[in-house]
């Protein structure tokens, strides 16, 4: 590949991402305010605009970079913004998939009623994404920190908000996971019975396997010691 293809190729990746992004803003937007949807995708949809602000910058400077390449004559610049280049396709590259796994998400999942959305999130990782762990979150935190490596380099720096970007990240990782099928609140890791009441009111328990002096216990409220 020649420098000018390897420059043309980053500008033309940014160019695609963007333009997924765009033509999929009523669905980002639609999720903030989508009732039954887990919060994952809220958050999600909040990054978006942080997302296409620093690819809308990267894409300036990779404009700039292009021109500059086009019109030196200086060797070394050219080499530098070539490697450059070369270095920061496989970046672009990771966000472009992730981007257009969210849209695909997103739109299976946000529109139609409040009470189906678990079970089309379900499906939709299933065939988005099969064989992957990722979910909305994970997606959107690893296209964050793709970003965030851009300020590595240093016709990049101006172009990412760094402090914003981590402050996204960190906010992701704290998320109670939106896999339906991987809820951590509900894990039994023994062998005996597992009891759940999300509700409100009280909770009956008659849980019976066989032997004698089998008892039902009726509880207005329960108090857990856990060892320090």
């Amino acid at each position: 590949m020649s420098g000018a293809e390897a420059v043309g190729l980053v500008l033309g990746i940014i160019s695609s991402i963007i333009s997924v992004i765009e033509a999929s803003q009523k669905v980002f937007d639609a999720a903030r305010d989508a009732k039954g949807l887990h919060e994952a995708f809220k958050k999600v949809a909040e990054n978006v605009p942080l997302v296409l602000g620093t690819l809308r910058a990267a894409e300036e400077v990779q404009k700039k970079m292009e021109a500059e390449w086009q019109s030196s004559d200086n060797t070394a610049k050219k080499q530098a913004i070539e490697t450059t280049s070369e270095e920061i396709e496989p970046v672009f590259e990771t966000c472009e998939a992730d981007v257009r796994a969210l849209r695909d998400i997103f739109e299976k999942v946000v529109p139609g009623s409040e009470a189906t959305r678990t079970e089309r999130y379900r499906k939709a990782l299933k065939t988005v994404l099969p064989g992957k762990k990722h979910k909305v979150e994970g997606l959107m935190q690893e296209i964050l920190e793709k970003l965030q490596l851009l300020h590595t380099h240093h016709y990049f720096k101006a172009a990412v908000d760094i402090s914003k970007i981590g402050a996204g990240i960190e906010e992701l990782r704290t998320l109670e996971s939106s896999d339906p099928d991987l809820d951590a609140r509900y894990v039994n890791s023994g062998s005996g019975p597992q009891n759940v009441h999300t509700g409100s009111g009280k909770q009956f328990n008659n849980t019976i396997s066989g032997g004698t002096g089998n008892s039902q216990h009726i509880a207005d409220s329960q108090t857990f010691n856990y060892p320090k």
